[in-house]
């Protein structure tokens, strides 16, 4: 698909995160995908999500034709609204910014830009 591994789900994803946690006033949001599902467990680990469980065996994937792991990924408002978690983002020239607000190590506010192709 001419979409895929184009920034989409995470964009979408983080915004869906930053409405539930600052309009409607969340305290926590997760998410579940088939844990050998990549793509979609990337979304979430770019969006901050930790991975809280896996689930072995639990659904019934017809493609395989047998039962596969689910993954669970959450975030809770205080995590998304702390400071010293770095922010991931993808602007549309495709450069990911890494912003490091972690004073301990001296590096305050540290932006880090990398291209992607």
């Amino acid at each position: 698909m001419y979409y895929w591994k184009q920034g989409c789900g995470t964009e979408f994803g983080g915004e869906l995160i930053r409405y539930g946690f600052e309009y409607l006033g969340l305290h926590r949001i997760f998410a579940t995908c088939a844990a050998i599902n990549y793509g979609s467990y990337r979304v979430m680990e770019r969006n901050r999500m930790r991975r809280e469980a896996l689930r072995r065996k639990v659904f019934w994937a017809r493609v395989d034709k047998a039962c596969i792991d689910r993954a669970e990924y959450s975030i809770l408002a205080e995590d998304y609204f702390a400071e010293e978690s770095p922010v991931i983002g993808r602007t549309a020239s495709g450069t990911v910014t890494v912003i490091d607000s972690n004073t301990d190590n001296g590096c305050a506010d540290e932006t880090v830009g990398v291209r992607l192709p």
